[in-house]
């Protein structure tokens, strides 16, 4: 949602007023926009309160209000007949409706898949000017999508040749056009095709937003149902061959301890106790519980994600939020293994927290020079990428550094998940402290370990040639 001289998000509602006249007892709203007053009056309490609340939600869900009417955008646009709905128009509808209740990676994501969308339905490129794939793209994402862009973030004059050219929302209907969308959402720029789960995320997306079309009277029907087009599985199935041994995993670690021993247990979470990495980064002294030696406790109960200021609410580019997929408050409690409970005692015998208590604070600035005490923020996802980076180069062979073998620290998670279900944890206690369902785990983790092949192809030849002796024998 780009900066609408016609809308505002500084709202205050006020408490009812009952006025009691000759006519009978009657309630009134008031609220402002702006600093504009506004008011309309029910005859009941409760067609009042309910007005009201409607409002209310509004407010807390970030939603700007028009100026004039002093409604939500959402019940502006609502009310526009859907003849003049205009696909621009639905798209920033939609994204407005969706900011309170997405997070700002998944309102990142939105809007990549519908400024894909855009290209698709607008159709006739000649009628945009002379502005690549990319500028019209970022026209629609920080231009329409994100809240609080500037103009920095995108080429105006795209903008304004992408809304010269709209067109009525209802053309997303015809087949042919929607065909159209589905394939620019599957193809890269380079005119290759997107990985599976790509396109399933950006289809989940445009489907969303035709429902919404539907729910708000723009559209009869959600076209997408009679569509048949290719789909694709509902998971992504672990590569095998990402997958770590726990002998490798450590050999990792000790290579990052080595270089960077401050970031050696920020890796151990993720081996050892199967941490998401936004998890791990964001761990603080008080969610540990440790012995000296043995099992130890891990409680998590937040994440941060970082994908820029157009997507957060208070613009800072940084937004702490609950864990992936629990409400605010929630939390979940996992086990600390004996070698990550060494790891972490380490730690904290070796290495300050930031001012906030987290274990991996930033140490050193830009061009490696060390930050004063005390420290005030996170360590950088690039300086875990080069640490991660470094380490696989100190411990692979150059075959094995080409491989898909541990590429990404997300990996160790994998090869955690995995040791846990061969060693015959239940799968629902591992779903539990993975913090995902049973389903998921089952579908999606249940990965080899690179190594057992040897161990299973042993395992075959003592069978066949044991039976042959036994035949011999007889």
């Amino acid at each position: 949602m780009h900066d609408d001289t016609d809308s505002s998000l500084r709202v205050r509602v006020w408490d009812l007023e009952k006025y009691e006249g000759r006519r009978g007892t009657s309630y009134r709203v008031r609220w402002a926009v702006e600093g504009r007053r506004h008011g309309t009056t029910f005859p009941t309490k409760k067609q009042a309160d309910v007005f009201r609340g409607q409002l209310l939600a509004a407010v807390r869900a970030g939603e700007a209000f028009d100026l004039t009417s002093g409604l939500p955008m959402s019940t502006v646009r609502a009310a526009i007949p859907a003849r003049t709905m205009t696909w621009l128009g639905l798209v920033e509808t939609y994204c407005q409706a969706k900011w309170g209740f997405a997070s700002p990676r998944h309102r990142k994501g939105i809007a990549e898949a519908l400024s894909l969308a855009t290209l698709g339905v607008l159709g006739d490129a000649s009628r945009l000017g002379r502005h690549t794939r990319t500028d019209l793209t970022s026209a629609v994402s920080y231009g329409i999508c994100a809240r609080g862009a500037t103009a920095a973030t995108y080429d105006p004059t795209a903008l304004s040749a992408l809304r010269a050219g709209d067109v009525p929302a209802t053309r997303i209907a015809d087949p042919l056009v929607l065909r159209q969308v589905l394939t620019t959402l599957g193809t890269r720029i380079d005119g290759r095709p997107c990985a599976a789960s790509t396109v399933r995320r950006r289809r989940a997306t445009l489907h969303n937003l035709l429902e919404f079309a539907v729910e708000t009277q723009v559209l009869s029907t959600n076209p997408l149902h009679g569509i048949k087009n290719r789909t694709y599985a509902g998971v992504t199935r672990i590569d095998p061959r990402v997958v770590v041994s726990q002998a490798q995993g450590a050999t990792l670690i000790s290579a990052v301890a080595e270089r960077s021993p401050h970031l050696a247990a920020y890796f151990g979470l993720m081996l050892y106790a199967g941490l998401r990495p936004a998890e791990a980064r964001t761990l603080q002294r008080g969610d540990l519980t440790l012995p000296t030696t043995g099992w130890g406790e891990l409680t998590l109960s937040r994440t941060q994600q970082r994908p820029g200021k157009s997507w957060t609410n208070d613009g800072t580019g940084v937004e702490t939020r609950q864990l992936k997929h629990r409400a605010p408050g929630d939390y979940r409690v996992v086990p600390a293994d004996p070698r990550l409970v060494e790891l972490l005692n380490r730690h904290l015998d070796r290495f300050e927290c930031d001012v906030d208590g987290h274990l991996f604070a930033a140490r050193t600035g830009r061009s490696g020079v060390p930050l004063p005490k005390p420290y005030k923020t996170l360590v950088s996802e690039s300086t875990l990428s080069l640490a991660w980076k470094t380490a696989r180069e100190a411990t692979f062979t150059e075959q094995q550094c080409a491989s898909p073998l541990a590429r990404r620290p997300y990996d160790l998670r994998h090869a955690c998940l995995t040791t846990w279900l061969n060693a015959g944890v239940a799968p629902a206690q591992v779903a539990s402290w993975a913090g995902h369902s049973t389903r998921v785990l089952l579908d999606v983790y249940a990965g080899c370990v690179d190594g057992q092949l040897e161990t299973a192809q042993a395992q075959i030849d003592a069978y066949v040639h044991g039976n042959v002796r036994d035949r011999a024998d007889r």
